[in-house]
Parts: C-alpha cells; sequence; structure tokens
C-alpha cells in the first residue's frame, strides 16, 4: 500500500456534470497556485480510484502528471512540482 507524509490534506467528490468538472478545475488549480506561492510547497500529491473519470480529468487539467498505481489498494497517485 501507498503512504506518504501529507501537511495538508484536501478532498472533493465529484459527479461527472461538466459544470461541476470546471468548477472544479478552477477550484483545484486555485488550489495549487496558493500552495506554491504561499505555502512555499514543493510537491502535491493527489489520489483517486481509477475509475472515478471526473477526478481524473480535474488532475490532469489542473496540470497533474500520473505517477503509478497501488495495485493493493486500486489507488492512483498523481502529482504536480513547483515549476
Amino acid at each position: 500500500m501507498l503512504t506518504f507524509k501529507s501537511d495538508f490534506t484536501f478532498a472533493m467528490s465529484l459527479s461527472n456534470g461538466l459544470s461541476l468538472l470546471q468548477h472544479a478545475t478552477e477550484m483545484a488549480k486555485a488550489l495549487v497556485s496558493n500552495a506554491f506561492d504561499n505555502m512555499k510547497v514543493q510537491k502535491i500529491v493527489a489520489r483517486t480510484t481509477p475509475h472515478n473519470i471526473a477526478s481524473v480529468k480535474v488532475l490532469a487539467e489542473s496540470g497533474f502528471r500520473w505517477v503509478c498505481r497501488d495495485n493493493e489498494s486500486c489507488i492512483d497517485l498523481f502529482e504536480i512540482l513547483r515549476s
């Protein structure tokens, strides 16, 4: 099972409505920007299940890249690094 230390946790639940996806993407981008600009975070890690297509889309559109899948828990790991 994948484990990691986190200083900040944010969770959201999405359905596949287009408006919700747009708002969730805007919110994710704003959180990433704030974390990098104001909190001096170097890396943000996100986790979701592979069948949660809405969350995968939001992460991809927010600049996250897929890292790996933990086959034991069936969780996909995404990350975005400070540029």
